[in-house]
């Protein structure tokens, strides 16, 4: 499902802390079940898996843990009928860090440039977090 994302996102939030009731896991052998889950342990020790958060849930996440503000926004050259979309990540609060990265790569759907956005913030606190910032 489309909804949920992908499990090496999955695996990434985990590593970042994300432990929230989720609608849905992946199992040991990366399926994704549609199965309400309360938390990473429970799917742990239950089907040795990990949560299969939404990617609102993962956006929810990076806003409340970190205070980043995320905007996806269509970019429409109108004359050449052509559509892309491109991220902002307006706001990311880490330790003395503040700031403002606009994306300047262009994807062909709303949904691709949603999922390396949420790949994008991951690498921002994996990035922070390993040189002891937070």
């Amino acid at each position: 499902m489309k909804d949920f994302i992908p499990y090496e996102v999955a695996l990434a939030l985990k590593e970042l802390g994300f432990d929230e009731e989720c609608l849905a896991l992946f199992s040991r052998d990366k399926s994704l079940l549609i199965k309400q889950i309360p938390n990473q342990q429970e799917c742990e020790q239950y089907f040795g898996g990990v949560l299969a958060p939404t990617f609102s849930q993962s956006f929810k996440f990076f806003r409340e843990k970190y205070s980043t503000h995320v905007e996806i926004h269509e970019n429409t050259d109108w004359e050449e009928d052509n559509e892309s979309w491109s991220f902002d990540i307006y706001k990311y609060k880490l330790g003395n860090n503040d700031a403002m990265i606009s994306n300047c790569e262009t994807f062909n759907t709303y949904e691709e440039a949603e999922l390396e956005c949420l790949i994008k913030l991951i690498k921002i606190v994996k990035n922070v977090r390993d040189n002891n910032e937070i």
